[in-house]
């Protein structure tokens, strides 16, 4: 069964008892992953260990590292949808609560 890394039971980077994600790799030849979002920042503390797979020999075998990206809607273009598609009903006092606070904390990430 495979292993799912969520940051909250399991940790992707190091803790007092092992590296997480990377103690894993270290164990695989190959590894699908599949992420809410991608950013090298986070891939980079990974490389090492899954540049360090061997490349497979046919051409028509997959690669030992697929990487597949969920994407989400930003709170700015929920809110800029639902004002597109529904322009005469405005969202909900908790809706619009909720992607004010998510549109703030983008902003603070940038």
């Amino acid at each position: 069964m495979p292993t799912v890394f969520d940051n909250i039971e399991n940790p992707f980077l190091e803790n007092e008892n092992s590296d997480g994600l990377k103690d894993a790799l270290k164990l695989a030849f190959r590894g699908d992953f599949c992420v809410g979002y991608f950013n090298l920042r986070g891939w980079r503390c990974i490389d090492s260990v899954v540049n360090g797979w061997p490349m497979p020999d046919a051409e028509e075998l997959p690669s030992p590292a697929r990487l597949l990206v969920g994407m989400q809607r930003l709170p700015h273009d929920q809110l800029r949808k639902w004002l597109n598609e529904e322009p005469d009903k405005d969202p909900d006092n908790k809706t619009l609560a909720r992607l004010r606070k998510e549109a703030a904390q983008e902003f603070r990430k940038q």
